[in-house]
């Protein structure tokens, strides 16, 4: 009995260690592989993240919250709260303005310089549209 608990747990903390790999991916600057027009930079602080997106070169929202804690925050110029947390390697940020809540999933997927977006609208009920990001490396942001 005291092996399969011990087997058990072992086996957790691998499955962790790779969920905080996957996440750690997650840390950069990202801009929209379609259009270039959209951008999110993300990296994390003491317990959180602190996030900035942004339109056309424009800050739009610019957040600094600890995961699992409601944060206020402005979205273009409007009162809004956020919540973030990691399921598994994914960041998820489901934001509330008014009556209207966006859950965003955020996730680093194949050669690990290429990130999705999930926006997925809880109130109203909506379409979810899966946005994909490429890495901004110094190299590129020089071009």
């Amino acid at each position: 009995m005291i092996r399969i608990a011990t087997m058990g747990i072992l086996l957790a903390a691998v499955a962790l260690a790779d969920d905080v790999d996957q996440r750690a991916k997650l840390t950069g600057s990202w801009q929209e592989a379609s259009d270039a027009k959209e951008a999110w930079v993300l990296q994390p602080v003491p317990d959180g993240m602190h996030i900035t997106s942004s339109t056309a070169g424009k800050t739009v929202v610019e957040v600094d919250c600890k995961m699992a804690q409601e944060c206020d925050i402005k979205d273009s110029g409007h009162h809004a709260k956020v919540m973030m947390y990691f399921n598994g390697p994914k960041l998820v940020a489901t934001e509330t303005m008014g009556s209207r809540i966006v859950k965003r999933r955020f996730t680093v997927t194949g050669d690990d310089n290429t990130m999705e977006l999930e926006v997925i609208p809880i109130e109203p009920d909506g379409k979810t549209e899966t946005i994909v990001f490429k890495r901004v490396t110094t190299q590129t942001a020089k071009q």
